[in-house]
């Protein structure tokens, strides 16, 4: 079926949502099948980021940031594949970090530690991070902000700068646990 991206453009113009209808009927099975395929993600979240892909679609064709579509179908399912890929490396960052405090949580040097202790040891160890860090690890692990909004947040040039100065942080922030869990280790024996 071929669309006329016009008469679509006008209809959302007037307030009027019924024209992506067809985008649901035409596309909705083959983008959330393969993306179900491909990413083995569940029928749910595929069908929660097709819907996203739709409100993404209809957003750029208002702001005319999409003028003409050669493969609506192509565009639809690169889109939905690009939001799982976003909504999977963020789950995946976070779970990495996660495994890493667990691994360093799992050393030696911290078998006899309560976790009261540890929490005061990350507590002390935050506060012996300059302001910006203290900062953006705060907004990331605590507010759980994206790159983006955190670049936005505290008035980085882009998610990438941001990225990096975090992960900065973040290995300032673990060798000063390991410091402080040293220091604690040779006053306790």
């Amino acid at each position: 079926m071929k669309l006329d991206l016009n008469e679509i453009v006008q209809s959302l113009r007037k307030g009027d949502n019924s024209c992506l209808k067809i985008f649901f009927q035409e596309y909705g099975d083959y983008c959330t099948k393969n993306l179900i395929k491909k990413t083995s993600c569940t029928a749910e979240d595929a069908d929660d980021i097709f819907v996203d892909a739709i409100i993404n679609l209809r957003e750029r064709l208002l702001a005319g940031k999409v003028s003409y579509l050669t493969n609506t179908k192509g565009y639809l399912y690169s889109t939905c594949y690009n939001m799982w890929l976003v909504k999977y490396r963020k789950h995946k960052i976070h779970e990495s970090h996660a495994e890493d405090i667990k691994n360093y949580y799992d050393e030696p040097a911290l078998a006899n530690t309560d976790k009261e202790e540890l929490i005061t040891l990350v507590t002390f160890a935050i506060n012996t991070l300059g302001e910006k860090c203290q900062s953006i690890i705060k907004l990331f692990y605590l507010s759980k902000l994206t790159m983006e909004e955190i670049a936005s947040e505290m008035g980085f040039a882009s998610a990438g700068v941001a990225k990096t100065i975090k992960g900065r942080c973040y290995k300032k922030l673990i060798e000063e646990v390991r410091k402080q869990t040293e220091i604690n280790n040779v006053f306790s024996d």
